[in-house]
């Protein structure tokens, strides 16, 4: 049986803990980006989702979703901001 010095158990000790608080934050980031994504989840499934076509062809739509979009950022990348965005960009407004 081999002995092995105390300093090379500390050093593997101190190795082993800052593993262990590296993996619990990046667990506790995916929380909070799974908790991110389920907030802007829910301001989608609340409305029915518009294409960018729709908005071309109604533009005061886009213009008024797109001020709602600015006003709260949690709704900025939501498929209707997006798409709104888009289609003011084609129209060239």
């Amino acid at each position: 049986m081999k002995i092995v010095p105390v300093t090379q158990v500390i050093v593997l000790l101190l190795i082993a803990s800052m593993i262990g608080i590296v993996v619990k934050s990046v667990l506790t980031n995916v929380d909070l980006n799974a908790l991110q994504a389920a907030s802007i989840t829910s301001h989608t499934s609340a409305e029915e989702t518009k294409s960018a076509i729709w908005y071309v062809n109604h533009q005061d739509e886009a213009h008024k979703h797109i001020q709602e979009c600015r006003k709260d950022i949690s709704l900025g990348y939501t498929e209707n901001c997006i798409n709104a965005e888009y289609a003011i960009k084609i129209i060239g407004q």
